[in-house]
Order: structure tokens, then C-alpha cells, then sequence
């Protein structure tokens, strides 16, 4: 299967530099302008899906993309506590599950939020479930970007010092036949 994801356009959150998570912020004015004029073309595919938060479903509308199967398990992982906290900081009150969630641990269940671990088992139940298919194209998050990108480049799954999310309203391409994942471009700007 070639399956190809654009992450969602830039939002307000983005912008601040927050955790997200299952938290929705509109796109900036800005991203809807530059992605107003895109023409993207679906013919090449045989299904679309995207996650059914709110940024992504932005982004389809935005991109005038229809026949769009909405499904929960492309969500960014739940952050819990940490929905809405700075990424590159944290307040007092979270400062222990801030450093727990820095060391990209597959275990660590973030609390009232989801582990990294369980976050990948829905990507792969997703991708259980598209398989088959000889083409997709799914609007998504960084999250979901981060776990191909290493699948894809023969790093661990969790654990480092980085993710590796692209940029916001850009396409990657991956060739998928589970579990391996051969990437075949990343993060390309869909405005440029």
C-alpha cells in the first residue's frame, strides 16, 4: 500500500507551541489564505480518511477534499493533563508528567491522557484496517508522522531526544506493507 499524509494546516496552537492533543484550535487566517488555492488532486486515490478532529477536518474543508472517512484512531495521542501546556515547558502543577512525557517513553501513560504506546496501537489498527487498500490519503498529526518516520528510518519507536512530526500542511509518502515502512518523501509543503 502507498499511503500518503498531509499534516493538518498551522492553528493558533501550533503557533503558541502547544500540546494539542485531542484539543482543537482553529487554522491561523494566514494558513487558510495560502491553502486556499490549492488544487490538490485525489484521483490517484481509493480512499480518503482523516482524523475527526476539528484541525484536520479544517484542513480537508480547506482543501475541498469530499468522500473523507472520518476516524478516531488517526487522533493525536491524548495528552490528558498536558493538553494545552507549552510544549517546551510546563507549569509547576505538571512538571512531573512534563518530564515523564519529554523522555518519548513507549509506557508512560500520561495521566487522564494515553501512553505513546497505546497512541501507536490505534495507528496500527487503523492501518490493520486500510491494508488492502492500493493507495490512501489521510489528514493527520504529527504524532502519527513521528511513528512511520522512525519506522521508516530503522529508529527506535519511542525514547530519543526529538519528534519527527513535518511540517504543518505538508504531504509524506510512505510505502507500507506492515509492519515495514519504506519512506519515499517527507514533509513536502503543500504552498510552496
Amino acid at each position: 500500500m502507498e499511503l500518503h499524509l498531509i499534516r493538518h494546516g498551522r492553528t493558533s496552537g501550533n503557533q503558541s507551541d502547544l500540546l494539542q492533543g485531542w484539543s482543537n484550535s482553529s487554522l491561523l487566517p494566514d494558513q487558510l489564505q495560502s491553502l486556499q488555492p490549492v488544487v490538490f488532486d485525489v484521483s490517484p486515490y481509493d480512499a480518503i480518511y482523516s482524523s475527526d478532529l476539528g484541525r484536520c477536518k479544517e484542513t480537508c474543508r480547506t482543501l475541498r477534499l469530499t468522500n473523507v472517512i472520518f476516524d478516531q484512531r488517526l487522533r493525536e495521542r491524548n495528552f490528558g493533563v498536558l493538553e494545552n501546556q507549552h510544549h517546551s515547558n510546563s507549569t509547576p502543577e505538571f512538571s512531573e508528567p512534563f518530564a515523564q512525557f519529554q523522555k518519548l517513553s513507549g509506557d508512560y501513560q500520561i495521566p487522564e491522557g494515553e501512553s505513546r504506546a497505546e497512541h501507536f496501537n490505534r495507528l496500527s489498527s487503523w492501518i490493520g484496517s486500510v491494508q488492502t487498500t492500493n493507495r490512501v490519503l489521510a489528514i493527520t498529526h504529527g504524532g502519527i508522522l513521528d511513528f512511520l518516520y522512525r519506522m521508516s528510518s530503522g529508529l527506535d519507536l519511542h525514547g530519543g531526544e526529538r519528534l519527527f512530526v513535518g511540517d504543518n500542511a505538508a504531504l509524506s509518502k510512505f510505502k507500507v506493507e506492515w509492519p515495514e515502512v519504506t519512506m519515499l518523501s517527507f514533509s513536502e509543503s503543500l504552498t510552496s
